[in-house]
């Protein structure tokens, strides 16, 4: 199975082709762990002195390029090399390949340093992780040809496997290989400082590569003379450049997905001068800005030079999956709640310094998604959306997120309660959902109006839980957990290993395998305990303990996390991480 990794990349290269086990329960709470110890087994190959002379003479510049090595030894020498750790990804047998690994990482190096000019030093100092996938591999893919993906990465000290989302200056290439053909069907360099190398690619006619990054946000936020360099240097050589006039909208339109995509921390203060004005600009517009922010359409302010300040205004993702995972917003409701977005994003422009507006910018959701807009039919067929579809969307809302809480309290099955939603949506013109005919949603709201009086207040708002919790589920207090999530959460039962013994088997094992000194080192730490059901049976014990220890829970950049399975008659072994690593649960 490929890893999230090799699943983003190949979806990136569709998209850019179209457009010991432990002692049973009772004994954890009396001993502590010992660490198994885990030997790092590696291949050995006996070679002829003429082989030792031609691989150093190969490996004189110090490449991963190392003839001889599987795939395997590849990626564990990157290891070694680089301080990395991961999942080796191949999930075919290298030997039955058409090229070699050797002959498939030169030419993946050749094509890096041929589209961008990169030195060879410079991949020199990379780790390689090279993986190859022969033809019908999964079962699926008998039409795709067998290839060699090879991956280079200047990363050190991390696990390979986690997320990446901070790509220094050096970057990290893919190369995907047909090993039928020999072909280079894909070769990209993934930086978050394209522009600091932008000359070097230029000069060895990548021209193409650098308009491909023209005009996206990296670009606005180069310093205003870099911009109208690269802007001459296209024009120049016959591309299309941006206008004087577009370039607000360009800004925003190539931003559109990760502006919605922005940590809740990045979202800006409404008390800010600009920001307070954006909202009144959107006002004046029709567009009411409790009703936005009600929708989980949020502030920004991108660092761009566009010669204006500007604050961008936008639905936030992370918000609604934040309102989702602190119980304000239903499964159910959220199959409405998310279709605000058809408003699409709305930046305000200021003269610097100043709260007085040069622009408004709108750039349509059809138009961020590359789609012809639909203006004709009901409010979910249009995909453009106006202030008085906001007002519709509103009172469709409150509709639905009432029929929603009459039908928790009423604890109708959830096939039925699918039923019902899935109806609503039908009703207000989404045509693509699918709804039972024998369901009729608006008939249903009004014979179950008066149901509205078994509905509970909110023992607290969202700002209000926010403050007194964060947005952290890992360190919220195992009650609140067992309330909001109680399909996935539930206090120990009696006889049961209980919050504190499970502190302290975390906290016995981290010492065990750590030393005393991975503690004091935390300083005046702090500890918490989830126990997630495995089965959701609330009579059955097995269970992931998740126990976090952390120096501060509001930046939990130092600390560990300690998990571990318990069943009916044992338990796993602690797994002890870094806070900031993917745990085994």
């Amino acid at each position: 199975m490929m890893d999230d990794r090799m699943l983003r990349d190949r979806i990136h290269r569709a998209v850019e082709a179209y457009g010991g086990a432990v002692p049973d329960p009772a004994a954890l709470r009396q001993i502590p762990f010992r660490a198994h110890e885990k030997e790092n087994i590696r291949m050995k190959q006996k070679l002829s002195t003429a082989a030792v002379l031609m691989i150093a003479l190969l490996l004189i510049t110090v490449t991963a390029l190392a003839v001889g090595l599987t795939v395997e030894e590849m990626w564990q020498q990157s290891f070694d090399r680089m301080r990395t750790t991961g999942w080796i990804n191949s999930a075919s047998d290298e030997t039955q390949a058409e090229i070699t690994l050797e002959e498939a990482v030169s030419i993946a190096r050749r094509a890096i340093i041929a589209k961008y000019g990169t030195p060879e030093s410079e991949l020199d100092a990379m780790g390689v992780y090279p993986s190859y996938f022969a033809r019908g591999w999964d079962g699926l893919t008998d039409d795709y040809p067998s290839e060699w993906d090879i991956y280079f990465s200047s990363r050190t000290d991390v696990e390979l496997d986690l997320d990446h989302t901070d790509y220094g200056p050096t970057g990290e290439y893919r190369v995907y290989i047909n090993a039928e053909t020999k072909e280079v069907t894909y070769c990209h360099w993934y930086t978050n400082d394209f522009w600091s190398r932008a000359q070097r690619i230029w000069d060895c006619g990548s021209y193409d590569e650098v308009h491909w990054h023209y005009g996206r946000q990296q670009f606005f936020a180069l310093p205003a003379e870099q911009q109208a360099y690269w802007t001459a240097q296209l024009a120049s050589s016959g591309y299309r450049v941006i206008a004087e006039d577009e370039r607000l909208h360009e800004a925003l339109l190539t931003a559109a997905t990760d502006l919605q995509f922005l940590p809740l921390s990045a979202i800006a203060d409404n008390e800010d001068a600009q920001v307070r004005a954006a909202w009144e600009a959107l006002a004046e517009r029709g567009l009411d800005p409790d009703l936005l922010q009600r929708f989980a359409y949020v502030a920004t302010i991108p660092d761009w030079q566009t010669g204006t300040d500007n604050v961008c205004v936008h639905y936030s993702y992370e918000l609604e999956w934040d309102l989702m995972n602190k119980g304000f917003l239903h499964n159910l409701s959220d199959w409405l709640f998310c279709r605000v977005t058809k408003l699409g994003l709305y930046m305000v422009s200021f003269e610097p310094g100043t709260t007085r507006v040069i622009a408004v910018t709108h750039v349509p959701i059809s138009e961020s998604h590359r789609q012809e807009p639909v203006t004709e039919g009901s409010l979910l067929t249009r995909t453009d959306w106006t202030a008085d579809d906001l007002t519709a969307f509103d009172e469709a809302y409150r509709l639905l997120d009432r029929a929603v809480r009459r039908m928790q309290a009423a604890v109708l099955p959830l096939e039925e309660q699918e039923g019902i939603v899935r109806s609503f949506l039908r009703g207000l013109g989404d045509t693509y959902i699918e709804a039972p005919e024998a369901v009729d949603a608006e008939r249903w709201f009004a014979e179950t109006s008066e149901w509205d009086t078994r509905i509970p207040a909110p023992a607290m708002t969202y700002e209000e839980f926010t403050d007194r919790y964060g947005s952290d589920e890992r360190f919220w207090p195992m009650e609140v957990l067992c309330r909001l999530k109680p399909e996935s959460y539930r206090m120990p039962l009696p006889g049961e290993t209980t919050l504190e013994e499970a502190a302290r088997i975390a906290l016995s094992h981290l010492v065990c395998t750590g030393g005393e000194e991975a503690l004091t080192a935390l300083g005046d730490y702090q500890v918490f305990c989830r126990r997630v059901s495995l089965s959701g049976d609330p009579g059955v014990v097995d269970c992931r303990w998740e126990v976090f220890i952390v120096a501060d829970p509001a930046n939990p950049v130092h600390g560990y996390n300690i998990t571990w399975g318990e069943w009916e008659d044992h338990a796993d072994e602690p797994d002890v991480r870094h806070i900031t690593e993917q745990g085994n649960g």
